[in-house]
């Protein structure tokens, strides 16, 4: 006769091989699924990294272009570097340190730029591509930069000073509907327009 299941060791070894097996096949589906999560986790690194460069290449290329003497290129390179920003406050919904920096070093750009536009140099352009070119960073900036409920969320634009000091602006400002928490500096500014 035949022992129980339990004391036959026939059947005590094939219910261990079993066990063994499936435990073997547990360990091999979790090293798989390592395996995935980790090949997952490179490929999201080597994305970013890709979007860094491509982001930082764009800024580069941004920054090089507003010394351009064509009106019509500086423009473009306001509108890359106000793109930049967007994306870089989209992307970073809390708005970390580094994104503020990104961000302020931005603003700082665009301002410098107005300062520059109001010197109205003849060899860069006329004095109204001048005008229209400043006139488009502080409309860009003051849209950005409004804090008021209908333009609520994450904005990391909120918290950039914008600094216009010591420039010499050539066109009309008007300001509506707008709530600008963070300084506006005009000390020393030059209102050639009203």
């Amino acid at each position: 006769a035949h022992g129980d299941a339990a004391t036959d060791p026939v059947a005590v070894a094939l219910q261990q091989r079993i066990e063994d097996n499936a435990k073997e096949e547990d360990q091999r589906a979790q090293e798989q699924r390592e395996l995935e999560a980790q090949r997952e986790e490179r490929e999201r690194n080597r994305l970013k990294q890709v979007e860094r460069d491509e982001y930082w290449k764009r800024r580069e290329q941004a920054y090089a272009l507003l010394s351009s003497n064509n009106p019509n290129i500086r423009l473009g390179a306001i509108e890359l570097l106000i793109e930049l920003g967007d994306i870089a406050n989209k992307s970073n919904v809390e708005n970390t340190a580094k994104t503020h920096e990104f961000l302020q070093h931005i603003v700082t750009t665009l301002c410098n730029q107005v300062r520059y536009e109001g010197l109205s140099i003849d060899a860069d352009g006329t004095l109204e591509q001048h005008a229209y070119l400043q006139g488009q960073i502080i409309q860009k900036l003051l849209k950005r930069a409004d804090n008021s409920p209908m333009n609520n969320g994450s904005n990391g634009w909120t918290t950039c000073t914008i600094d216009l000091s010591d420039s010499i602006l050539n066109i009309e400002i008007q300001i509506h509907n707008t709530t600008i928490k963070q300084p506006l500096i005009l000390t020393g500014t030059t209102f050639n327009k009203p």
